[in-house]
């Protein structure tokens, strides 16, 4: 996850290889001023109507609980 400090690389990392195993991933699109981390679902996961749950639990919740931001913010996937 180039660009992201080693924390969230790590939360993002690990994230995306749960995601891989149903076909789906991640895109880190940046770090805003106020500490939201920008992010793009792939694959299946753009999709899954259990998306919403998956970056809360796997990605929101952990880089909360390190204190590396303040949230996940998702952004629209272009085709």
């Amino acid at each position: 996850m180039t660009g992201a400090s080693p924390a969230v690389a790590q939360v993002l990392t690990q994230a995306a290889r749960q995601m891989a195993v149903d076909g789906g991933g991640l895109r880190y699109i940046g770090f805003t001023p106020d500490r939201y981390v920008q992010l793009q679902l792939t694959g299946a996961c753009a999709t899954c109507p259990r998306r919403m749950m998956t970056l809360d639990l796997a990605i929101e919740t952990p880089l909360r609980a390190l204190g590396a931001a303040r949230g996940v913010e998702l952004m629209p996937t272009v085709a």
